[in-house]
Parts: C-alpha cells; sequence; structure tokens
C-alpha cells in the first residue's frame, strides 16, 4: 500500500480500478444480516463496537510474535458478496495480509512501552454506507478514525489508531488499522 501524508492509499488502485462508478451487477444471494438489509438506524450502536474495541486492545498488548487473531478482521465470506469490485477475493487478500502487517508492528511498537494499560475507546466518526458507495452491493455502518488510549507504566499517554470498523449484522470487524501516536 503506498503512503500519503498519514493515510494509506486505498488498495483498489493496485487491482487497477479506478474512481468511476462500479459495474452494476446483481445483488448476490448471501445471508445478510437484518441490520445490514433494512433501512438504516439513526445512529451506529457504538456501544458494542467499544466492547469490541476493548477485546482488541487486548489483542495489540500480545507479543508481536504472538499468532494473530484474525477473528477482528472482517470476515471473508461477508467480504466477498460485500463488494461490488472484480476479483473482491484478490483485495480480501490484500487487505488482510497489510492488516497483519500493521497489527505485527503495532505489537512490536507496543512491547518497547512497559507497563502499558488499555484505559479506553474513542469512536470517531460513523456514517451509513448505503449501497453503491465505496463498491458495494450490502449497506453497512462505517466508523472511521477511532482510537484506542493506552497509559504506559510512567504515566504517558499512548493512542492506537483503527482507521475503519465495519459492521456485519450486530459485529463490527476492523479493515484498515491507523497508526500509533504518543
Amino acid at each position: 500500500m503506498n503512503s500519503f501524508g498519514r493515510f494509506s492509499v486505498p488498495i483498489f488502485f493496485s487491482l487497477g480500478l479506478t474512481a468511476a462508478s462500479p459495474t452494476p451487477s446483481p445483488v448476490p444471494a448471501v445471508p445478510v444480516p437484518p441490520e445490514n438489509r433494512e433501512p438504516h438506524p439513526a445512529k451506529a450502536d457504538t456501544a458494542s463496537l467499544e466492547a469490541v474495541a476493548e477485546k482488541f486492545a487486548a489483542q495489540l498488548l500480545q507479543p508481536e510474535n504472538a499468532p494473530v487473531d484474525d477473528a477482528f478482521f472482517f470476515p471473508k465470506a461477508a467480504f466477498i458478496p460485500l463488494k461490488a469490485i472484480p476479483k473482491p477475493d484478490v483485495y480480501f487478500d490484500q487487505l488482510l495480509a497489510e492488516y497483519r502487517m500493521q497489527l505485527g508492528k503495532m505489537r512490536q511498537r507496543l512491547q518497547q512501552m512497559p507497563g502499558l494499560k488499555f484505559e479506553g475507546a474513542k469512536i470517531g466518526f460513523c456514517k451509513w454506507k448505503a449501497v453503491g458507495s465505496e463498491y458495494n452491493h450490502i449497506p453497512y455502518w462505517s466508523c472511521y478514525r477511532s482510537v484506542l488510549n493506552f497509559r504506559t507504566g510512567d504515566g504517558k499517554a499512548l493512542a492506537v489508531g483503527v482507521r475503519t470498523w465495519i459492521n456485519w449484522g450486530r459485529d463490527w470487524f476492523i479493515t484498515h488499522l491507523g497508526t500509533v501516536t504518543f
């Protein structure tokens, strides 16, 4: 993934896709949770997202060589029918590889902070993504620029960014990690 300032250029550009509207195609026949079929509620369920963020924070505090638990990453079985792009499986594999790489780097950096404790999550702004937005067949809530707050043993504040959370039914998953800042 190419860097552009503090953010990364979306991987779909490396697949040769453009920012033009995707070619219309039929909505795939998959079991879609009711929360992703009906008109969106007025607000995303961020209480459930905060609980997932706390569990993910524990994943971050694992040693850098600990196995990566992909349970926090958006599942492939939901991703493939969700995305209205050519070769969604290839894009998924790229996103997952990037996630694993970033998670390893974050763990490595966090291991250098003795006595690190999770203090809470600040959920960023959430937006209902209608069919057709972000190359999707199925609508969903997406929350951007969330922050997991930690404190070191000597009292320094540390923030870990989660650039994008996506809901699937009542569950929340990561598709893009962010940065570690002091």
